[in-house]
């Protein structure tokens, strides 16, 4: 056994465990370096986004990102100037659906507000202790996504139909 996970790492059997070593702290780093990455994508992402803002809130679907990629884009967004409040909501690769609410701290917009209706559109829910200012909620529905952010953009005062 040992042999053979030897050949894997191309190291003698004695070499085993410094090679074993070398190669977690070589996935460590990769590690590392991709969230690095993600962490610059989303904030060119978060600045392009909040660009769409009208009247300072943001309301969009953006499918294919994880459930905490979302809150993470979300918070960054709520965090450019002018930003009061900010709904995302997508289809996980995962499954499901994912719906997120961030509010400026100080702001006239309560975050589970934003979303109460909307997460029952989609299926989902999310917990309510106290007032945060970020919510992320889970729901099944896919199809119900429109309605939700249309759901959101009612309760923002941006239409929604």
């Amino acid at each position: 056994l040992i042999a053979q996970i030897g050949e894997l790492l191309n190291s003698s059997p004695e070499e085993v465990l410094e090679a074993l070593q070398r190669r977690l702290g070589e996935i460590k780093d990769l590690r590392s370096q991709v969230k690095a990455l993600q962490q610059a994508t989303a904030g060119a992402r978060a600045s392009e986004i909040a660009d769409t803002a009208q009247n300072g809130i943001v309301i969009e679907r953006l499918d294919g990102l994880e459930r905490d990629e979302l809150r993470d884009l979300a918070a960054a967004i709520r965090d450019r100037p002018q930003i009061e409040a900010v709904v995302l909501a997508g289809a996980p690769d995962s499954g499901g659906v994912a719906l997120v609410s961030a509010v400026a701290p100080e702001g006239k917009f309560e975050a589970a507000s934003l979303i109460d209706e909307a997460a029952k559109a989609i299926q989902g829910g999310f917990g309510r202790k106290g007032n945060p200012p970020l919510i992320v909620a889970g729901g099944k529905n896919i199809e119900g996504i429109e309605e939700a952010l249309n759901s959101a953009r009612r309760v923002a005062g941006i239409g929604g139909g």
